[in-house]
């Protein structure tokens, strides 16, 4: 499958959201600035994650979802590695993560387990 990584908004992926009962209708205007991402395959959004800016230096991954049929084809990963590479040409220096996804496989470092099972990763980012 070919994807293709596009910036977008929130307003562009929330039917994604909406059409398979991810419990994300509608998220909450955030306080801080948000950058997000869409993955498409023959212009359809496949899958899509947002990088929440915690400061001019830090920044969260964060809403990531693919589509479930089309998961296991690098759709996720295609976009975290772009998310990464969008941190770091704003000169982000760390990155994190809540999640049950292995961010460890991206350089990221495992700092916690929560009841939930989610896990907190970071990866602080070398120019």
């Amino acid at each position: 499958m070919r994807v293709k990584i596009h910036l977008c908004t929130y307003q562009d992926v929330l039917p994604i959201y909406k059409a398979h009962d991810t419990g994300i209708v509608q998220i909450a205007e955030r306080k801080k600035p948000e950058i997000w991402f869409q993955a498409r395959s023959d212009e359809k959004i496949v899958g899509c994650g947002c990088l929440l800016m915690l400061s001019s230096k830090s920044a969260t991954i964060s809403r990531l979802f693919v589509l479930p049929d089309v998961r296991g084809r690098g759709i996720c990963s295609s976009l975290i590695k772009a998310m990464e590479q969008i941190a770091r040409s704003i000169n982000v220096e760390k990155l994190d993560a809540k999640s049950l996804l292995n961010f460890g496989k991206y350089g990221f470092v495992k700092k916690k387990q929560y009841k939930s099972k989610l896990f907190w990763w970071v990866k602080v980012l070398k120019k």
